[in-house]
């Protein structure tokens, strides 16, 4: 089956038709992003994982998580932080 193609939210296609998913992961609610291939297992050609986490320094809302692929292939999620509720935080990854 084929996926629609999504420039943003909580998931995205790459160009290589690989599915992104940004979320939250753990108690402290660290930023997650995750490739899985066509076959829906982790890309490991990804950070060498399938995914990656990053720790902001205080606690992200998985709830909010946005990710997209920019024309140049980067990943870029992004999300906002209980502790400020008017800062985000962002991260590009190569893909």
């Amino acid at each position: 089956m084929a996926l629609a193609k999504v420039n943003g939210g909580r998931s995205a296609l790459d160009a290589s038709e690989r599915l992104v998913f940004a979320g939250g992961l753990g108690a402290d609610e660290d930023l997650v992003v995750v490739r899985v291939d066509g076959a829906g297992k982790l890309d490991t050609t990804f950070a060498g994982t399938g995914y990656v986490v990053t720790t902001a320094g205080a606690k992200a809302v998985a709830a909010n998580a946005r990710v997209a692929i920019a024309p140049d292939g980067r990943i870029v999620a992004a999300d906002h932080l209980v502790a400020a509720p008017l800062q985000l935080v962002a991260i590009r990854l190569w893909p």
